[in-house]
Parts: structure tokens; sequence; C-alpha cells
């Protein structure tokens, strides 16, 4: 059996591994303070400021909520059931609630693109053919011109042009296709992760 084939594939086993357990673990510290977060921004202070239309849903909210807590404040004024007012409440301050939350969601997914982005900029191992042989270097030892192999599952180390083979590589990061992209010879990259075969690039 080919050892380097199979440390290979050991390698790209325990990378997807980890990968899917930072993912998984960025996954759960989002939401929690995606939530917590969209709680503290119901703060009568902070609406003001960045969402004056909720926060004259709020004002209301609060209006309805007194009424429900003291019905017989005025008869003339209130005119509905006590369940009516509790349940306006309810819908007023849950409609606060969503725009709040939708907004601490969209900041957590943008600053978890960019440390993803920042992480696609640590240094990583790569593979530099040198005299028809493979030479494991940093990838910020890497020059223009270096022939660099990349196995799959692996993490091309930089920017570059494809010279040999075909593969597909994930962009997703960057254009936001989902499905991983075909590259072939001369076709341009990024440092993104190989998802199948293996192929020769310069930098």
């Amino acid at each position: 059996m080919n050892t380097s084939k199979l440390n290979n594939k050991n390698g790209s086993k325990n990378n997807n591994h980890n990968n899917h357990n930072h993912k998984n673990s960025i996954r759960s510290a989002i939401n929690s303070k995606v939530i917590l977060d969209s709680l503290t921004k119901l703060d009568p202070r902070y609406l003001p400021k960045n969402n004056p239309v909720m926060f004259t849903v709020e004002l209301g909210f609060l209006v309805v909520l007194f009424v429900a807590i003291f019905p017989n404040i005025s008869e003339t004024f209130v005119t509905q059931s006590q369940v009516f007012y509790v349940e306006a409440a309810i819908i007023l301050i849950l409609t606060v609630w969503f725009v709040t939350f939708s907004e601490s969601l969209s900041e957590a997914q943008a600053r978890a693109r960019v440390d993803s982005l920042k992480q696609l900029e640590k240094e990583v191992t790569s593979r530099r053919i040198e005299h028809g042989k493979e030479v494991v270097v940093k990838s910020s030892h890497l020059k223009p011109g270096d022939e660099v192999k990349v196995y799959a599952g692996e993490l091309i180390p930089r920017d570059g042009l494809v010279i040999k083979g075909k593969t597909f590589i994930d962009e997703s990061m960057m254009t936001g296709e989902s499905n991983p992209v075909f590259k072939e010879k001369d076709n341009l990259f990024y440092n993104k992760k190989l998802s199948k075969a293996l192929s020769y690039f310069v930098r």
C-alpha cells in the first residue's frame, strides 16, 4: 500500500473532521450571541438612534401592555377585553424582537464571514515542486512562478493559475456559489479549499 496516499487520506479526513467541529462551534456561538444581542437591542435607549420605526412600535407595546395590566383605568379608552390587549402586546413585542433578531443575525453572519476569510490568510503548508520532487514549505515562502501540487481536501496556499490537471474548487466565500467550481488548465483561482482531484499550479 502506498503510505503517502494513506497519509494524505488520513490528513484529509482529520481536516474535514476539524473543519466540521469548528463550524459547529461557530454556529452554536453565533446562535447564543445572536439571541442575547437581539434582546439587548430591545433597550429603549438603543432603538431611537438605530431604528426609530421599531422604537415607535415598542412604545405602542408599552402603552398596550399598560392597558392590559390596568384594564379598568378608563372605560372610555379601554373598549376591548383584557385578553385582547395582552395578545396585542405580545404581537407588538414579537414584531420588534424579530427585527432586532434579524439585524443581530446579519451582523453575526458578516462577522463569521470576515473571520473565515481571516482564517484563509493564515499560513498553511504547501508542496512546492523542485527538480521534479515535492518539497514541503510554508505558504509564506512561496513566490511568483513556483509550481505547487495540491491534493484533494487541502487548502490552496495562494492565488494562482492551473497549469496541469482538472479539479473542482470551493469558491463560496468569494462568489457565494455553493457548488464547487470546475477548474482546468489556464484557469485562475483563489486560495480556497480544493474539493476533488489534484492539480499543479503557479502563483
